[in-house]
């Protein structure tokens, strides 16, 4: 039997022996079992109790056992809805809770924003919502609790029904009379003007005083900030435009651009930026081939023909536009660059601390005028990113071997112990590196650092298998005849070979390896040095 004609069948059953049948039956896919669990002739609370509590069935069949209408335990609901590890199940179990105190500390309180947002629909004190909607870090729950998407599309479709004639005048008195009703609590200021500003536009539009009004509530953008309306139309299709075409602020406009998935939405957006370094950073950067988007570039390219790197390199630019890209270029190379020409050594500092992308922090420690010591040992020691450390620890002045010490002994990334390596002046440190690090790299930092002196440690490494640490060993001055004897004899390395045996000076070694070596040039390196050292002799 079809699976999609099953599932259909299923969804119409009547007969509660026969969903209970397939609710069991194993074989079957999730999606008929889950078919089966919601079906509101399933009637045995039981069952329904136990499919919704067992975690080790498939979410989907969870899902329909508490989607179950005949499932009425608020308990139940609660605890899922609160502490249940699947996501999904805990969405589903908050849609069946009524009791308003649980919604309002899940929309309040839980980490999950799609918990937040559906339990925040569900409530019904409009104070709450109202707090909610002002204190949300959310926007979308922001909008959801105060139902702002609804207030705008009355409000559009309330201005356009009264341009042509005064009808519709009950729903405006019931948006009067429900924000009547939120003025009445106690909120902080922001949120009255808010409201006040949504109702002298409907006490407007109930007198009749269109002429001077815009179809769009545009006070909303006032009162509640900018981001509302730039994040409405992120996340609404329908007003997108709307939006677009009343926002005269290149920012939001540069927001949407950055953000929105929709060609055309970004397009709009960006037909209506005015300011020069934004377009010439877009006209440097846009990769997309999709044609709808060519003569407007093409048109751009003409009006600005310089590059964003002929503006930067001939400092075209003001350094408030070269903040500008440095904090909203959505291109990571855009800030790579501008990053280099701003002066303002404090907000330099405070990216190079707290910036997001790795990069731009590395370009900035790396400027020879970012000369803030502190903040510089500070990022060699403690930021995440290793090239911004390596970056950093390059660019330090450092006064005394403490925080070299700590970088070369402590650091999980080979580069910055290297570096650390070559400079400091603790032969301890020097020899415990040398001996014990995991990068060859640092060993051979180690080992040729002018202030390592350690012959025990020479020969601890002995005939290394590293082919770089074999040779700086087979090069060092301190190694001893036998560390270098050993190395000739064994190592895997002919380079390391051929230095040790140039520094070794027992001729009876050398006469071996000359006349028994399986590879004839290292044979012939060891007859050409007991030559030596016999010219030498004599």
């Amino acid at each position: 039997m079809n699976s999609n004609y099953l599932l259909h069948e299923i969804k119409e059953l009547k007969s509660e022996r026969e969903l209970v049948k397939f609710l069991f039956d194993e074989t079957l896919d999730d999606l008929i079992r889950s078919a089966a669990a919601s079906n509101p002739n399933l009637k045995d609370e039981f069952i329904l109790h136990d499919f919704a509590l067992s975690t080790d069935l498939n979410y989907r069949i969870r899902r329909g056992a508490i989607r179950n209408p005949n499932l009425k335990d608020q308990s139940l609901f609660i605890d899922i809805g609160l502490n249940d590890e699947n996501i999904q199940i805990r969405r589903a179990a908050i849609k069946r809770i009524t009791n308003q105190d649980v919604l309002i500390h899940i929309a309040r309180e839980s980490p999950d924003f799609p918990s937040r947002l559906i339990a925040v629909e569900m409530i019904s004190d409009l104070a709450v919502r109202l707090d909610i909607a002002v204190k949300d870090s959310n926007d979308l729950v922001s909008f959801k609790a105060l139902d702002v998407y609804n207030f705008l599309s009355s409000l559009n479709s309330l201005f356009y029904a009264f341009s042509h004639g005064q009808r519709y005048i009950e729903e405006v008195l019931e948006l009067i009379e429900f924000i009547d009703l939120l003025l009445s609590k106690d909120f902080n200021t922001e949120s009255h003007e808010a409201l006040n500003d949504f109702k002298s536009y409907l006490n407007k539009l109930k007198d009749r005083e269109v002429s001077d009004l815009k179809p769009l509530p545009y006070h909303l953008e006032k009162s509640f900030s900018s981001r509302v309306l730039t994040n409405m139309a992120i996340l609404t299709w329908e007003l997108s435009f709307a939006i677009i075409d009343y926002l005269d602020d290149d920012y939001e406009l540069l927001k949407i651009f950055n953000v929105h998935g929709d060609l055309r939405i970004r397009m709009a957006a960006l037909k209506k930026i005015k300011s020069r370094h934004f377009l010439i950073d877009i006209i440097s950067d846009t990769t997309e081939g999709y044609y709808c988007w060519e003569d407007y570039l093409f048109d751009l390219a003409r009006r600005y023909p310089l590059s964003l790197d002929d503006c930067l390199e001939n400092h075209e630019f003001s350094q408030e536009e070269l903040i500008d890209l440095v904090r909203f270029s959505r291109y990571k190379k855009t800030r790579r660059k501008a990053v280099k020409y701003i002066r303002d050594i404090p907000l330099l500092e405070e990216w190079a601390l707290n910036d997001s992308y790795p990069g731009l922090r590395r370009v900035i420690v790396a400027l020879p005028r970012f000369k803030n010591q502190e903040i510089l040992s500070t990022i060699a020691l403690n930021d995440s990113a290793y090239s911004v450390r390596y970056a950093a620890i390059r660019n330090v002045n450092f006064n005394d071997d403490e925080t070299l010490s700590k970088l070369a002994v402590e650091d999980p990334h080979w580069l910055i112990r290297e570096y650390a390596a070559s400079q400091i002046s603790d032969e301890s440190i020097l020899n415990d590196l040398a001996v014990n690090d995991s990068s060859c790299w640092v060993i051979c930092k180690a080992i040729t650092n002018p202030n390592f002196n350690s012959v025990s440690a020479l020969r601890k490494l002995g005939n290394h298998p590293n082919l770089w640490v074999s040779k700086n060993i087979a090069g060092h001055p301190l190694t001893d005849d036998e560390t270098l004897i050993d190395i000739a004899l064994n190592n895997r390395w002919n380079c390391s070979r051929e230095k040790a045996i140039n520094r070794i000076r027992d001729r009876d070694v050398l006469k071996y390896i000359s006349e028994n070596d399986d590879d004839g040039w290292i044979s012939l390196i060891a007859e050409s040095r007991l030559k030596e050292l016999n010219d030498q002799e004599n």
